[in-house]
């Protein structure tokens, strides 16, 4: 008969590996947790919203294994249809300025103010179902949010915090060595 699963603390299993490294565990994740907290409260701040489900669906965890220290930034956004989502979500190709241009333009060719009225609450109903908000700028329009928010300015973060982390692993390497 297999023996059950043995449920391992993750920072009891850090703090072992701290007193056997000199603290080297903790200081990897201390050096990577500072550029992820940026960039998740960076991209909330940008991040489209519909539902708002993705929008508060970031989180950062910390994994701790026998082979690795894992620090991630996350959004765990699913829906049943879909699946995970927030790497799907994409800018409207017209920019919130398009879309209230496009008001308008449609709005001005009405003959009464409760025309107007009318054709601008329609129309902006209708652009928003198919639209959203719009992208915030012309260089975002059809662009995916988790690629411009997350994707792109964590390779310069995780570069400009490699250094301490780097040395964080060699100590810890060295003492599982030595």
């Amino acid at each position: 008969m297999p023996a059950d699963p043995v449920q391992v603390d993750d920072s009891a299993l850090l703090a072992l590996i701290d007193r056997l490294s000199e603290g080297a565990g903790s200081a990897f994740i201390g050096a990577m947790r500072p550029p992820l907290e940026r960039i998740r409260g960076d991209a909330q701040a940008k991040w489209p919203v519909r539902t708002g489900q993705s929008k508060a669906s970031f989180k950062i965890t910390e994994q701790v294994t026998e082979t690795e220290i894992a620090v991630s930034l996350l959004n765990d956004a699913s829906s049943a249809a879909w699946g995970p989502y927030a790497y799907k979500i994409r800018y409207s190709i017209w920019t919130k300025a398009d879309l209230a241009l496009k008001v308008n333009e449609a709005a001005s060719r009405a003959t009464t103010p409760t025309a107007e009225a009318a054709i601008r609450d329609h129309l902006t109903r209708k652009l928003r179902r198919a639209h959203g908000e719009g992208a915030p700028d012309e260089a975002s329009a059809g662009k995916s949010p988790w690629v411009l928010h997350v994707r792109r300015p964590l390779k310069p973060a995780i570069a400009a915090a490699l250094p301490v982390a780097q040395k964080a692993l060699l100590r810890l390497g060295d003492s599982a060595n030595g």
